[in-house]
């Protein structure tokens, strides 16, 4: 088994909190778990779709600041709290921490989030 098999397998087993990863705005990859939270029946339905689709415009100018912080900068940015857009429409309150990381040899972000609003399905 390959160490990013190992890796997926974990986040998916073992993980009650979304775990994704986004490059260039394009999530590609997230956690069966992740996939829940945002509505999603299989990760397969997020994966490809841009990170912005879910994050609530209240939040995106701040969204978009931390990303650049650490793509710019390769901070890890402190856990925030932040709105989020289900698949369904409906709004979620999560805390979010993320760090710049680099996977399938590129520059990108893994995202960490944990609903806050009890609207976890």
């Amino acid at each position: 088994m390959s160490r990013q098999n190992a890796t997926t397998d974990l986040w998916n087993s073992l993980s009650p909190d979304l775990i994704g990863i986004q490059i260039e705005g394009e999530i590609v990859f997230i956690n069966i778990a992740g996939a829940n939270l945002l509505g999603a029946a299989t990760p397969e339905q997020i994966v490809g779709k841009p990170v912005m689709d879910f994050v609530h415009p209240d939040c995106r100018g701040i969204f978009a600041e931390r990303v650049q912080r650490m793509t710019g900068e390769e901070i890890e940015v402190a856990l925030g709290n932040e709105k989020w857009i289900r698949l369904d429409g409906t709004t979620i309150n999560v805390e979010v921490a993320a760090m710049p990381i680099t996977y399938q040899d590129k520059l990108a972000v893994q995202f960490i989030a944990r609903c806050i609003t009890g609207a976890r399905k």
